[in-house]
């Protein structure tokens, strides 16, 4: 039985009619103040032309200690240099973190030089950790790394959330400055709009979220939108988050913002079909030109036609092999000042289609990888965030690597990814791929999936990855790497390595970005200083996610004490081993304050 619940979250000073409007009054960090800033951290941090101040350097401060395996491990793959580095657990113990105190007083020192202020940002002292346990989570060392400091950000007393604000800076155990990141806008108090009720706000995300199962909460803040949009104006939303119910899983979602001024944007999308085709438009009023459009469809990868103002017009894909299919087309509409709003049609299509198996197994099966030296490949699958999986595949394109398989919305499905002993289908999927991309929901016990294939959660259970191809996962959702889940502790992922790499994801609740997929891909795959893919990560989402949000990284540790600690992409950098599970004796976990 479906059912819903809307519940109202906040407080009573945000029960308002109206709230100010933000002016943009200029750059946070100039050219001027960020050469400043550098030289008073002693590094050679720069501003580029978005007005962002980053240093991320290209031998990181944070080493941990490392022996290198000499018995027979250097070797040539078809693919790229294969380097074996077991870890150090006695150097890794002498690790000594620096001081929360000395690292924010040196942070706040040199803001001040350089005459960057932040406003209403409060600062947030804390510390990466580095976890070592065996196979049933007995502790065999567990160390503070960096030191990191960053800022929460308001605007009146009400939270202002987004990529559009980050400051923030991360400490080696040596001392030394590892990462800093700073962006922001001057913000000047503008005339006040009135505001939507709650109640519209939570009926709006039930197109997105659906009703099924579903308690949503909504709380008024500011959305900051990132770099990417020249914003000239910052507008109250309303944040909707809450759970869903699928049978005895609890699932968190990743929060949407809805902009809360009453009519100021607003989108409808019309759509019919024929013949298996359809067609869409969509109507915007309101807000401030030029606008963008993304178009999703529930069961279509559309290309490069989805980025077409004007409309859209496509043959449908049906991947259950069905005579007619549900289909859903959602219109993403993007004003000059970032605010977005979704809307959306459902259709019923009839469409025209070969429904033989050996027709219907040639047009969805993936392509057969190529037997030759140098290949490489991705796959992509999301439910909900078509924006943060279409700049993924973007930017996978745009690298050179092969994207074997995009499935989105229903043609995602939970097969893909669940291991054959199970009724799932992995090794023709996410297992015959190098790094794989999702993006949707999830709790420490999986992620979640829209169809019935062959269920609508993988737990953590059917998962066996890195048997034939898969090292590196990336779960850009809600989890699923929280350290305690139903009162087991990460020793729950273990038998999921079966020659993974690295799994990769938050331990908390985390936030929808456009840019997150994009960002980790263009950092391990780009030939001018490629990161390590730990690193990328861990720059990405502390770059997308507020600071209250842990991001983590999970391994195996081989019988000699291999890891894949310091892994690259293939052909960017030395690749370790791939440990199959009769030799895993210990897990790593990697847990970073965004």
């Amino acid at each position: 039985m479906s059912s819903l619940v809307l519940a109202i979250a906040g407080t009573t000073a945000f029960a308002q009619e109206k709230l100010p409007v933000y002016e943009v009054a200029g750059p946070l960090v100039t050219p001027n103040s960020g050469k400043s800033l550098a030289k008073n951290l002693s590094v050679e941090g720069m501003v580029d032309a978005s007005s962002i101040f980053s240093y991320y350097p290209a031998k990181s401060p944070l080493v941990i200690p490392q022996k290198k395996l000499t018995t027979g491990i250097q070797e040539s793959e078809d693919r790229g240099v294969r380097e074996d580095y077991a870890l150090d657990l006695a150097g890794l113990n002498r690790l000594v973190s620096v001081p929360r105190a000395t690292a924010q007083r040196q942070v706040t020192r040199a803001l001040s030089l350089a005459g960057i202020r932040l406003q209403e940002a409060k600062p947030m002292v804390s510390e990466s950790r580095l976890e070592i346990r065996d196979p049933k989570g007995k502790p065999l060392a567990s160390k503070n790394l960096e030191t990191v400091v960053s800022y929460q950000m308001s605007l009146g007393g009400i939270p202002a959330v987004g990529p559009g604000f980050k400051a923030r800076f991360a400490f080696a155990p040596s001392g030394s400055l590892s990462q800093a990141y700073v962006f922001g806008r001057q913000l000047k108090k503008g005339p006040e709009v009135p505001l939507m009720s709650k109640s519209e706000a939570l009926q709006m995300a039930m197109a997105s979220f659906g009703t099924k199962n579903t308690k949503l909460t909504a709380r008024v803040v500011y959305f900051l939108p990132g770099p990417d949009v020249e914003a000239k104006r910052i507008f109250p939303h309303y944040e909707i988050g809450g759970t869903m119910q699928l049978g005895k899983e609890v699932i968190k979602l990743r929060p949407m913002f809805i902009p809360a001024a009453k009519g100021y944007l607003q989108a409808s999308v019309s759509a019919n079909s024929r013949g298996g085709s359809v067609s869409g438009k969509v109507s915007i009023r309101g807000g401030r030109k030029p606008y963008t459009v993304q178009w999703d469809s529930s069961t279509t990868d559309l290309g490069k036609a989805a980025f077409n103002e004007s409309g859209v017009q496509y043959q449908v894909k049906n991947r259950f092999g069905t005579e007619t299919t549900n289909e859903t087309l959602k219109a993403v509409v993007t004003d000059a000042d970032g605010l977005r709003v979704t809307t959306s049609s459902s259709l019923k299509v009839v469409t025209l289609f070969d429904y033989s198996p050996e027709a219907l197994f040639a047009s969805l099966a993936p392509t057969p990888r190529a037997k030759k030296p140098g290949r490489y490949d991705g796959a992509i699958e999301y439910i909900d965030w078509a924006t943060n999986a279409s700049n993924c595949r973007s930017e996978m394109n745009n690298r050179g690597l092969p994207v074997q398989f995009y499935w989105g919305e229903n043609n995602a499905w939970e097969q893909d990814f669940k291991k054959e002993s199970a009724g799932g289908d992995d090794s023709n999927w996410v297992d015959d791929v190098d790094v794989t991309f999702y993006t949707g929901h999830a709790n420490g016990d999986g992620f979640v999936f829209k169809s019935n294939h062959d269920d609508t959660f993988l737990h953590y259970n059917d998962a066996s990855w890195g048997e034939r191809e898969a090292e590196w996962i990336v779960i850009a959702a809600c989890g699923p790497l929280q350290p305690t889940e139903g009162g087991r502790g990460l020793d729950r992922w273990v038998p999921a390595f079966r020659g993974l790499h690295i799994l990769m994801g938050y331990g908390n609740i985390s936030y929808d970005s456009n840019e997150e997929g994009r960002k980790f891909m263009n950092r391990i795959l780009r030939n001018s200083n490629p990161t390590k893919v730990r690193d990328a990560w861990i720059s990405t989402a502390s770059e997308e996610q507020p600071s209250d949000v842990l991001m983590g990284l999970m391994g195996v540790v081989r019988d000699d004490w291999a890891w894949n600690w310091d892994d690259y992409f293939w052909g960017k950098g030395p690749v370790g081993p791939d440990i199959p599970a009769n030799r895993v004796i210990a897990y790593w976990y990697y847990v970073v304050p965004c």
